[in-house]
């Protein structure tokens, strides 16, 4: 085990030849990425996409805490869950002094009202379709595949919703669940709060999600709409909910997922959590039957702490998280939970990790292929949803924040000793670490974005549709 004063020591000796992007690298990068992008030979055409799904109403986050007469105290904490107006002053404030994404159950559910009646009232608010699997499978059929959302499909959710995707009947509810996202940009002050990055806070008093409610209306398309891939959210939202019930439910994906035929591939896409021991269960008991997961750069810190994992959690917090320790954490999850010849029974197979600067797929090569476009793909579509509603963007809309220098592991000698220096003229950098194959890619980040909810599940989305599932051994 490497101690945490070994790595930010590493880290800080690291630090003494990183530096960031000379003029010319955006251009350079974003003509390579438009050029070199490669479809897979073989593609993914039916999605079925669950469980959760609702009304995003987004605001500014200053706006409507001020017009709530919010102001943040000195106590900055995260919450389990948030039952009242101190909880959430507490709770925004962590995320965004912190530079981080967060999502909350808000269990009062009279006060919940309460706050969106406020957030209505706005004039710059926006709606739109909104929750992971939604907004994965609205990615999705805009690049062309079928698409079966299972997921509380309200009047509202269904009007915004795409026409081309399919929603089963017993699916569909009378009211919405609604989602408040609040928004805050780089350098966004609240009171002696100011934002690190543009990111935002999410909550909602949502029971189906919640619950999982449209979870059996989902699996009981999967046969008749016949997809060659499946992808599952929605497991954080159980959190809240007591040990014996999030425990049956889970017991019910894990059977469900575990009868899906091998050549179907099957991806996790995670999300914020603050418990513990749930997230140790899912990755012991839900990893083993999925081939892939996509999360962010909180959403491994927590993992990579869940799960005793190899390098201490801080080394990706506080910032922008270290290329080589998220390798190392990478090949670790692999090693522990993914196929090999002493776990045979297991299919997770692939990772694919994005933050806000750079982006990692990890997978075995046996099981997946492509992964260069794959990653570089999902990077593209970050700065082409966050910097403008046409997808279109020029490089001076963005930065390259990455250090043009730095090695690939912390752990592993051969790769700690190997230093890569970034080049905008082929930006994509691959390796193989014992049998596990990696690609990085830089991201353009957005000078200006007008857009942070939901990038992730499009980084996710577009990275899938990029990468070759092989199928089984």
């Amino acid at each position: 085990m490497i101690s945490g004063r070994f790595v930010f020591g590493f880290c800080a000796f690291v630090a003494a030849y990183m530096y960031y992007s000379p003029p010319g690298h955006e251009k350079r990068t974003l003509q390579y990425f438009q050029s070199e992008i490669r479809q897979p030979v073989v593609r993914f055409h039916r999605v079925a996409v669950g469980v959760n799904a609702g009304v995003d109403l987004i605001v500014s986050a200053t706006e409507l805490l001020q017009g709530l007469g919010m102001t943040p105290s000195q106590t900055r904490t995260d919450h389990l869950h948030l039952d009242s107006l101190q909880d959430l002053e507490e709770a925004v404030a962590y995320y965004m002094e912190k530079g981080a994404a967060g999502e909350r159950y808000m269990g009062d559910g009279a006060l919940f009202q309460q706050i969106v009646a406020a957030a209505e009232k706005l004039p710059d608010k926006k709606v739109s379709i909104g929750g992971n699997a939604a907004l994965m499978g609205e990615r999705m059929a805009d690049m062309g595949v079928q698409v079966l959302l299972g997921g509380p499909m309200g009047p509202q959710a269904m009007k915004l919703l795409s026409s081309s995707v399919q929603v089963p009947r017993d699916c569909i509810r009378a009211r919405d669940e609604v989602h408040l996202i609040l928004e805050f940009g780089r350098g966004e002050a609240w009171g002696d709060v100011e934002a690190a990055v543009a990111t935002r806070f999410i909550f909602s008093n949502d029971v189906s999600n919640a619950r999982m409610e449209p979870l059996e209306a989902f699996f009981g398309q999967l046969e008749h709409f016949r997809p060659d891939l499946v992808v599952l959210s929605g497991l954080h939202l159980l959190e809240k909910e007591k040990d014996s019930f999030r425990q049956a439910r889970l017991a019910r994906v894990v059977h469900v997922l575990r009868n899906i035929p091998d050549g179907i591939a099957v991806h996790l896409e995670l999300a914020s959590m603050v418990d513990t021991a749930f997230l140790k269960k899912i990755a012991a008991e839900v990893f083993p039957v999925v081939h892939s997961i996509g999360l962010n750069e909180q959403e491994l810190a927590f993992l990579c702490k869940s799960v005793d994992g190899p390098l201490h959690a801080e080394v990706l917090d506080g910032g922008q998280p270290e290329i080589p320790a998220v390798n190392d954490i990478l090949f670790w999850l692999l090693q522990t939970y993914g196929y090999s010849e002493e776990n045979p029974t297991s299919r997770f197979s692939r990772i694919h990790f994005h933050s806000l600067t750079f982006h990692v797929t990890a997978a075995l090569p046996a099981f997946w292929g492509n992964l260069p476009s794959a990653t570089a793909a999902g990077s593209l579509v970050a700065p082409q949803q966050a910097c403008g509603e046409d997808g279109v963007i020029t490089h001076s809309e963005t930065d390259i924040k990455i250090p043009l220098a730095f090695p690939l592991s912390v752990q592993h000698p051969p790769l700690r000793r190997e230093i890569v220096k970034y080049s905008s003229y082929h930006p994509v950098t691959s390796w193989v670490r014992e049998g596990v194959e990696f690609a990085f890619s830089p991201v353009l980040v957005c000078k200006k974005p007008i857009r942070t909810v939901g990038l992730g599940d499009a980084i996710s989305a577009t990275g899938l549709l990029y990468s070759q599932f092989k199928g089984t051994q």
